[in-house]
């Protein structure tokens, strides 16, 4: 971020918003709606521009930072996705037995990971919240946002000093730094 930039101003925001929306009425097929979405960051229009022009604040502007879904549950999926090398991938141009960053590509490193994991329960103290349960065997039948934060923000940057490349490493741990700080 340069902050000798001045920010953009809420009409240039809504502009830009409504460009991207255009984007997405405009895409036709599918994989073109998909490239749209991650390009735009957009998913589909929002109910508020049905209200009357004039009588809400400027979309994105009224929209408020999610930190809850953003930074304990999109935020970290999207990492164990990477970690796991579970993501969705074209199968014919890539190969993800390459994807340096997969650390928990093997069942048995994700496996001891999560035993690890849950080994940290007696050391961590209650005023902490709910400490994170094996996330190998309960990533898919309700860890909760505050074990993901757990897991993710305080426990995972120690555990990937040894398993992750130390340019990856450095990567997440620049992220962990950002998401403390927000």
């Amino acid at each position: 971020v340069n902050y000798r930039i001045p920010p953009e101003s809420a009409a240039d925001k809504q502009a830009r918003y409504l460009v991207s929306v255009e984007r997405i009425k405009a895409a036709t097929e599918e994989s073109r709606y998909l490239v749209e979405r991650i390009l735009t960051g957009i998913g589909k229009m929002s109910i508020i521009l049905g209200l009357l022009s004039g009588k809400y604040l400027c979309i994105p502007s009224c929209m408020p930072m999610d930190p809850m879904h953003l930074l304990a549950l999109n935020l970290t999926d999207l990492i164990i996705s990477l970690f796991r090398g579970t993501m969705s991938y074209d199968k014919q141009t890539d190969d993800r037995t390459t994807w340096k960053w997969a650390c928990f590509l093997n069942d048995e490193k994700w496996k001891a990971h999560g035993n690890v994991v849950a080994s940290f329960a007696r050391y961590l103290p209650g005023s902490f919240g709910h400490t994170p349960r094996n996330i190998a065997e309960k990533i898919t039948s309700g860890y909760k946002a505050e074990e993901w934060m757990l897991y993710t923000w305080t426990i995972l940057p120690g555990l990937l000093h040894t398993a992750l490349d130390y340019e990856y490493f450095i990567h997440f741990c620049h992220l962990v730094a950002g998401v403390r700080v927000a």
